[in-house]
């Protein structure tokens, strides 16, 4: 935590402007070169104070389980002499969960108080909100006060005090320009409306990622939300009306995972309601979606998907009709799918990606996974080139993964195992195979999971004078991906970047 004014050596004061100062010191890119230039003189010293506390994250986690709040005593004592000129500094503030809240009994009314004045914070995120809401009542209103919020992440864990929903209080009463919005309320049975109960942030957020919700039409428009991420639902919550009605500019949607049905409806059922729904209106086109199969397939959407990303536990046989089902309707130009052995034949490789659908796939990300399966690797690494062969890839991420540690002790001796780490001791001759599989490949990435070892190499492949020519490896592959629009399954965060 920063150190008094007293602490700064008393050195002859530079005769300049305290305004000039502080534009001066805002050149200063890094923490280290604005510490050491405030170390030199009281002026400098002061005139640094905005640019750090611009710099800084004040994240007050306490280093000690035991004893006085150390970190929120010192971050009140450092504002609370110049409380609007430093307050109004502030830019991000950071509350974790507290082990024991009764440590800050005796400091929380002065935090608030202090809360009040941070009038230019931008980012909050507050963790175990109960457990800091209970301690004062004045806190939540100074919480409620701030106008001027970018950013805000809000955690419900502690089911110990009797309103769990504190926060929504917080959400109903403040009126910032939220833009990013991150809300995981603790669980109790009682799941809200998000439209709803943001409503005060519909002209400004931007991404939204919320864990349980139901969902009605509401009359609540939010023209400028893109990205909505959500945790937990059943079956029965996937109502497509709501979204198209309140989301009318989205782009990128990923359901969370599916804890079944509330009342066992039929999920052909809910399919037709969703596809009548688009009827009346519906996206023209959708940059990401990603769920589980049954998720995507019971959403019915209608309209023309960029990325189509499977999430969840590997596509098992049974569902394969679903998935084919949702890609015919959505025909996308990039797939993220993991196929698992142990409940797919081997056969129907080729149908992860159907015939109608076949046309537009130019980006692939397949991984198969072994695990559990007693199958023929040669078959099943024959199929998938069958399906290979069949798409005009420009780019493709295959992953090979066994990991049954259960089985750990046959990894010298199952045929799988040793297929992949065959690969991994003469990786070219493999990429070369995949090339002559595709001729239009000009990006592949290969990952190998064996046991807890793991590795992805980038190659690039062209062809010269009607031969296959294949460069690499490399090992920038996060880097490849993203330049190709095939970004991991934490999307959420990149997009923020």
């Amino acid at each position: 935590m920063l150190g008094s004014d007293q602490s700064i050596a008393s050195f002859k004061r530079p005769q300049c402007n305290l305004d000039i100062l502080c534009n001066v010191m805002r050149f200063l890119r890094w923490k280290k070169d604005l510490l050491a230039m405030m170390q030199t003189c009281q002026s400098l010293y002061r005139a640094g104070v905005p640019q750090l506390l611009r710099m800084i994250e004040v994240y007050l986690l306490e280093r000690t389980t035991k004893g006085p709040p150390n970190l929120m005593i010192s971050f009140c004592l450092f504002i609370t002499p110049d409380l609007h000129l430093r307050g109004s500094l502030v830019h991000q503030l950071k509350l974790p969960e507290p082990w024991d809240p009764e440590r800050y009994a005796d400091i929380i009314k002065t935090f608030a108080s202090v809360v009040r004045h941070l009038s230019n914070l931008k980012l909050f995120e507050i963790d175990g909100c109960e457990s800091w809401l209970h301690l004062d009542d004045s806190l939540l209103p100074a919480l409620s006060s701030l106008q001027n919020l970018k950013e805000v992440r809000i955690t419900s864990r502690a089911k110990q005090y009797p309103n769990s929903y504190n926060m929504v209080q917080f959400l109903q009463e403040n009126y910032s320009p939220v833009e990013f919005l991150n809300v995981s309320l603790s669980y109790d049975g009682d799941r809200r409306n998000p439209f709803q109960l943001f409503r005060n942030f519909s002209s400004t957020l931007q991404i939204l990622d919320f864990n349980t919700a139901t969902f009605s039409v509401v009359d609540v428009v939010y023209p400028r939300l893109k990205t909505f991420l959500l945790h937990l639902l059943t079956i029965d919550e996937i109502v497509i009306e709501p979204f198209l009605v309140s989301l009318p500019n989205l782009t990128s949607l990923s359901l969370g995972s599916i804890l079944g049905s509330a009342n066992g409806q039929d999920i052909n059922e809910l399919r037709r309601d969703n596809i009548h729904a688009q009827r009346a209106r519906k996206w023209s086109q959708l940059d990401i979606i990603c769920g589980e199969v049954m998720a995507l397939y019971v959403l019915g959407l209608q309209c023309h998907v960029h990325h189509l990303m499977e999430r969840g536990s590997p596509l098992r046989e049974s569902s394969l009709w679903m998935w084919e089902t949702v890609v015919e309707d959505t025909q996308p130009k990039a797939i993220t799918l993991r196929v698992g052995f142990c409940n797919f034949d081997v056969d129907d490789v080729p149908l992860v990606v159907p015939p109608r659908a076949r046309a537009n796939v130019t980006h692939l990300q397949l991984n198969l996974d072994f695990n559990y399966a007693e199958v023929d690797i040669d078959e099943a690494m024959e199929s998938t080139f069958v399906l290979l062969r069949s798409l005009p890839l420009v780019f493709l991420r295959l992953g090979l993964e066994w990991t049954d540690f259960d089985r750990q002790d046959e990894v010298d001796t199952d045929p799988v195992p040793i297929y992949i780490n065959k690969i991994d001791a003469n990786p070219e001759a493999f990429v070369h195979r995949i090339a002559d599989c595709v001729s239009s490949l000009k990006t592949f990435l290969l990952t190998t999971f064996v046991l807890d070892s793991s590795g992805t190499s980038v190659w690039e492949v062209s062809s010269v004078d009607g031969k296959v020519k294949v460069e690499g490896p490399r090992r920038n592959h996060w880097q490849v991906m993203r330049s190709e629009g095939m970004i991991p399954l934490n999307w959420f965060d990149l997009q923020r970047e």
